[in-house]
């Protein structure tokens, strides 16, 4: 490994324990004040590992630039189980990528390397995806330039 591949890799060891911590003081946190508790939705019911989504699908897949030079991409999902979301991916220093996956019942968080194909590690989610860790491949194919507007996700994912 070239000394240059080192660095980016401790870069993305970094960003990637800076999100997880990130993501882990939001989860202890909790609410701010009662008003906050009256306003949560009621609480949805954890997924176990035998209800959890192992592939979805993205289409509309599009990579959009931002006034700051830098770009995200945003599509629509399905899960094998028939659950629909959206997606969001936010470029992050060295090479990472933040990836937001929203269901109606909860969200996947997590970041990995590679704008069109890559590993991701799930570092958390909110609702029924609380607790849940993994990880997934990704191959994104956004409309223009890089593809055809579609992406595929297989995951692999464990329950707290």
């Amino acid at each position: 490994m070239s000394e240059e591949q080192k660095v980016a890799r401790r870069a993305f060891l970094v960003t990637a324990a800076v999100g997880a911590g990130a993501v882990g003081a939001m989860s202890l946190a909790g609410p701010a004040s009662a008003a906050s508790d009256q306003a949560s939705p009621a609480p949805t019911a954890k997924a176990t590992a035998a209800s959890m989504p192992t592939r979805l699908v993205g289409s509309d897949w599009r990579w959009v630039k931002l006034e700051s030079g830098h770009g995200r991409t945003t599509g629509d999902v399905r899960a094998d189980d028939g659950t629909t979301g959206t997606f969001r991916s936010t470029p992050l220093d060295a090479g990472a990528h933040l990836h937001v996956i929203s269901f109606t019942d909860g969200t996947l968080i997590a970041i990995g390397s590679g704008l069109t194909q890559g590993a991701y590690a799930v570092v958390g989610g909110t609702g029924r995806y609380a607790g849940v860790t993994g990880a997934y491949t990704a191959t994104q194919s956004p409309l223009g330039r890089y593809g055809e507007g579609t992406s595929e996700f297989t995951l692999a994912l464990r329950s707290a």
